[in-house]
């Protein structure tokens, strides 16, 4: 598994009709605040609270979010650390995707608006490596599982968030 993926897989295309406005979900992605509260059963505890940092591109951004594991850096040696090994880069694209880097896949979420109230959100995952063996299939499984997870918590509270509005 590599970082930067160049001859990919497609190892997933998902999509889930959410009941809000598409500004309302695209703003619960922007930010990393609200992970240690609201994913704190799932990916809470892999990132260090509150620590992204922002850069802005025009209308565009990346935010790097530090995982728990970037506090053993300093023990390794300096030419042994890789961003990805130890933190989430992720992409916002004016106006409606989020791109994800992990250490394991290149993931993006889009959402589109179908109603003042409805929200299609569609995800792609890809990667240089195939689910080829049990183990691989596992691998992708629990990350298929974890989105889920995640991603129903965030869809429930746009949700929420839309309802309130």
């Amino acid at each position: 598994m590599a970082g930067e993926p160049t001859d990919t897989e497609l190892l997933a295309h998902r999509s889930w009709e959410v009941a809000c406005n598409w500004k309302v979900l695209l703003d619960n992605f922007l930010e990393m605040y609200h992970v240690p509260v609201l994913h704190s059963g799932n990916i809470g505890p892999m990132f260090e609270p509150n620590r992204s940092v922002y850069d802005e591109f025009g209308p565009n951004g990346r935010r790097i979010d530090p995982r728990r594991s970037i506090r053993r850096l300093p023990d390794q040696p300096r030419d042994s650390w890789r961003l990805l090994d130890h933190a989430l880069r992720t992409y916002f694209l004016f106006p409606n995707t989020q791109t994800f880097w992990t250490q394991d896949y290149f993931s993006w979420l889009s959402v589109w608006p179908v109603a003042v109230d409805r929200t299609v959100c569609t995800q792609h995952i890809v990667a240089d490596w195939q689910p080829d063996t049990d183990e691989l299939r596992r691998h992708l499984q629990t990350n298929l599982d974890l989105f889920d997870q995640t991603l129903a918590e965030d869809f429930a509270t746009s949700a929420g968030v839309q309802r309130g509005l």
